[in-house]
């Protein structure tokens, strides 16, 4: 899943063709947010016996595929990245 969001993010760009960067950090932090608040629903709903082994490992896997994708991504790359951090800051 995390290979798909990142080809996704990859391909995705603006309509006008000028804010192509700012367009694929906006379209991370949606589904940033909806995997976030899927999680916490799951933490909220199942209690002491949340699993959280396959979160890590989604998010881990993100953090990967953007990095082997860097060379593609171009200045979004760092963005991104700041985007994911800020995610986790809330």
């Amino acid at each position: 899943m995390s290979r798909l969001i990142v080809y996704t993010i990859k391909y995705h760009g603006d309509a006008s063709g000028v804010n192509n960067d700012q367009a694929k950090v906006h379209y991370l932090m949606k589904i940033l947010s909806i995997v976030v608040l899927v999680l916490t629903n799951m933490h909220e709903e199942q209690g002491a016996v949340f699993q959280q082994k396959p979160f890590f490992r989604f998010f881990s896997s993100l953090v990967n595929d953007l990095h082997s994708m860097e060379a593609h991504l171009g200045t979004a790359y760092f963005h991104l990245l700041v985007a994911i951090r800020y995610a986790f800051s809330i």
